[in-house]
């Protein structure tokens, strides 16, 4: 039930978006013209992305003659309000009820439950030529910790696999009735976005995932079922090597270890936490051998589980949690050490880690101190085992190779030990050895998180600096969208949007074809 703090903040945010609508209105240099071919504007609610939405599809317009359509799940006349203001008014919507849509998608439902015969098959399943298991699986396991039990076997994953399908269904309808030459979206996980943005591909359309002030490119099914979108190629990292200050890289990296940088993950591993030194841990653990130290560095078990894409060595992170904690068990002559995600409090999973390892704690197996700053790991550490987190990048860029089981964006380029089977994987965990990178990886290493998380970015005076974090809590949730929005709206009437150069560096892209938005 909506409390009057939630009524007041959806007064305020119909406000801004009023307001917002008239600013829009007032900048827009643009009237559309009926065109065959469209762009695919896969909306939601952030006034921010409608107005990145519909610069991006104005310049897709300019330059590839194609006329802007918005796709909505469902009816929403503010967010319709914001598009007409800024010149777009073609809508289409999911259509619901379909009979002979929801007799297949359920046909097809029962047919896939009861074929599958283990997760492993279900997460490779395609349909109509679509990969499609991974994008369900993942949107399952986001509520209520379901990785912990998972069974194929219950009405709720019925449930989500037949939704999924119909959707399926639907979004390949859509593509039939119009022509559909490019998507824009802010990301390609989940069914929501994942399932739309791969029809989209197969049937001939390019994806522009556009993330914050991030776009990236997708014109092949290979590439968007098997690269995470801040993945850099050769190209981006000799550009960042050869041409970028390495002391503003250094910076950066600084910064990052001291919890400046605003990102949740960054603040809650390392502000306002204590730093240890190596003496002090092991005593505050009880730990009195010479034996490496190696720190376990679980994910959050529910984001996006393969959401990094390529190859994994397990089905889910929770998975390899529980068979690498069973594992290490066996290896006496190690200090393990378990660090939990610090914001796995946002996911709704505190606790989880901890009660998974609760039974195998003993003189070699502990638990991370709480307070404990990430940054006390690079110095402590021998070695550092994740799925694919950052924490195994940033490891390499102060000089030592993580284990890592995923082709995450790290992976590829000599900086991390990349087991490809599990029994690889188990022998490097038996054989643990510091293993130092010479300068030149170091330097790769660098490139690549400057890449991950500033190149990758354009630069802008308009996009707020505001952003949204994961969590359960819905009034925090819509606390974070109107402030964020109220900044926007500050900004977008101090600086005329033709003006930022987030919207000149993505014209710029369009122009030379690029694959990705470039700020290096």
């Amino acid at each position: 039930m909506e409390n009057a703090l939630e009524a007041n903040i959806k007064t305020e945010f119909l406000s801004i978006r009023k307001q917002l609508s008239q600013v829009f209105e007032e900048q827009n240099d643009i009237e559309y013209g009926i065109k065959k071919d469209k762009v695919l504007i896969v909306s939601d609610s952030s006034p921010v992305n409608i107005y990145y939405y519909s610069t991006l599809s104005k310049t897709l317009y300019k330059h590839k003659d194609l006329e802007p359509l918005v796709y909505f799940e469902k009816k929403s006349t503010e967010d319709e309000m914001l598009y007409q203001s800024l010149n777009i008014s073609s809508f289409s919507y999911l259509e619901k009820n379909k009979i002979a849509r929801l007799f297949i998608a359920l046909l097809n439902t029962i047919l896939l439950i009861v074929t599958t015969r283990n997760r492993s098959n279900f997460l490779k399943k395609r349909f109509h030529k679509v990969l499609c298991g991974d994008l369900i699986y993942d949107t399952y396991i986001r509520e209520k910790n379901r990785y912990v039990n998972f069974k194929i076997f219950s009405f709720s994953f019925f449930k989500e696999v037949f939704k999924s399908l119909y959707k399926l269904y639907s979004y390949e309808a859509l593509f039939e009735k119009y022509s559909i030459k490019a998507i824009i979206l802010n990301h390609i996980v989940y069914t929501k976005m994942g399932l739309i943005s791969r029809v989209g591909i197969k049937n001939g359309a390019e994806v522009f995932c556009m993330r914050l002030t991030s776009i990236r490119r997708y014109t092949s099914l290979n590439e968007i079922e098997n690269q995470y979108e801040y993945t850099p190629n050769k190209k981006i990292i000799d550009c960042i090597l050869n041409s970028y200050n390495q002391n503003k890289i250094d910076d950066y990296i600084q910064q990052r270890l001291k919890g400046s940088i605003k990102q949740h993950d960054v603040i809650e591993a390392y502000k306002n936490k204590q730093i240890y030194n190596k003496q002090t841990l092991l005593s505050d653990l009880n730990i009195k051998n010479g034996n490496p130290v190696v720190f376990i560095m679980p994910h959050a078990f529910s984001d996006a589980t393969h959401g990094l894409s390529g190859w994994y060595l397990y089905e889910d992170y929770y998975e390899w949690y529980c068979e690498t904690l069973k594992y290490i068990s066996t290896i006496k002559n190690v200090n393990w050490i378990v660090k939990p995600h610090p914001s796995s409090y946002m996911y709704g999973e505190v606790g989880i880690a901890e009660t998974q390892l609760s039974n195998y704690l003993n003189e070699n197996i502990k638990q991370c101190p709480a307070n404990l700053s990430t940054a006390s790991i690079f110095s402590i550490a021998d070695s550092v085992v994740t799925v694919g987190g950052s924490i195994g990048l940033e490891f390499a860029v102060l000089g030592k190779k993580a284990i890592i089981c995923c082709e995450t964006v790290y992976a590829n380029w000599g900086i991390a030990n990349e087991p490809k089977t599990k029994q690889e994987y188990f022998e490097m965990l038996k054989n643990i050895k510091v293993d130092a990178l010479k300068p030149e990886k170091i330097s790769v290493a660098k490139a690549i998180l400057y890449w991950w998380h500033i190149g990758a970015f354009a630069d802008s005076n308009i996009y707020p600096k505001t952003r949204l974090i994961p969590t359960l809590n819905q009034t925090e949730h819509m606390e974070m969208k109107l402030k964020m929005s109220e900044e926007f709206l500050i900004n977008l009437k101090q600086y005329n949007g033709s003006t930022d150069n987030f919207s000149i560096q993505m014209e710029e892209m369009i122009i030379n074809n690029e694959d990705r938005l470039l700020n290096i």
